[in-house]
């Protein structure tokens, strides 16, 4: 999940439902699939901004980003 969501988490949102659906993993798994290619897609992005764009649009997004990040993993330490 972690280097899937690098480049895209499409893939694997698919691949963990049809897992799930199929009785393969449980829904929690597939959540935890999901989430952790979202923080790893979303810190990927901010990266990107952070050194391709300005310094102050740069560090505004990647702060936004971080705080998105950091809630992603308290829901996976809550929930799991």
């Amino acid at each position: 999940a972690f280097f899937s969501g690098i480049l895209d988490v499409d893939a694997i949102v698919v691949s963990m439902a049809d897992l799930s659906r199929d009785g393969e993993i449980t829904s929690l798994v597939a959540a935890t699939g999901v989430t952790i290619a979202t923080i790893t897609n979303t810190l990927s992005k901010g990266f990107i901004v952070l050194f391709l764009g300005s310094k102050t649009v740069g560090w505004r997004s990647f702060i936004s980003l971080a705080t998105v990040v950091l809630i992603g993993i308290l829901s996976l330490v809550f929930f799991l």
